[in-house]
């Protein structure tokens, strides 16, 4: 049951990520929610589950946004592949190293996001990654009850 109110819950955000948030949002960089859930659930419940959920969310992702397929499912790669290493013991004892982690996550979706759609990365990739490293103890608190 909490993998169906996940999956639910990671497809609305999706939805609103790609549609109301940037009208809402008066900032230039929008948090990008769906990015910073699978990071945490991959590193509460492990890279295996993390990966499925990746393949499923990349999908509605490509086609919500109308990128090429796999486009989005391979930029939100790192965000599994390191949030791995985040079950170890020296991970969870500090919150800082998660939270440079995810800045480092945020960076390379970023870069590899604009590189596969043919644009040149720019400085609001730095800035979405510090809006990350702001939210990520706020969206763990979620992330871990619905887990």
């Amino acid at each position: 049951m909490a993998r169906l109110i996940f999956g639910t819950m990671l497809v609305s955000l999706l939805f609103a990520q790609a549609t109301i948030i940037p009208k809402l949002n008066p900032l230039i960089v929008s948090p990008d929610f769906v990015l910073l859930m699978l990071f945490l659930l991959a590193g509460i419940k492990g890279t295996r589950e993390g990966l499925a959920w990746l393949f499923l969310i990349g999908i509605v992702a490509d086609i919500v946004t109308m990128d090429s397929l796999g486009t989005n499912g391979l930029a939100m790669l790192p965000a599994v592949v390191l949030a791995g290493p985040a079950r170890e013991r020296i991970f969870q004892a500090n919150v800082l190293i998660s939270i440079a982690v995810v800045i480092v996550v945020t960076i390379a979706h970023g870069v590899m996001l604009s590189l596969l759609r043919g644009i040149t990365p720019d400085i609001t990739t730095l800035l979405q990654a510090l809006m990350h490293a702001v939210l990520i103890p706020f969206v763990y608190f979620a992330v871990r009850r619905l887990a």
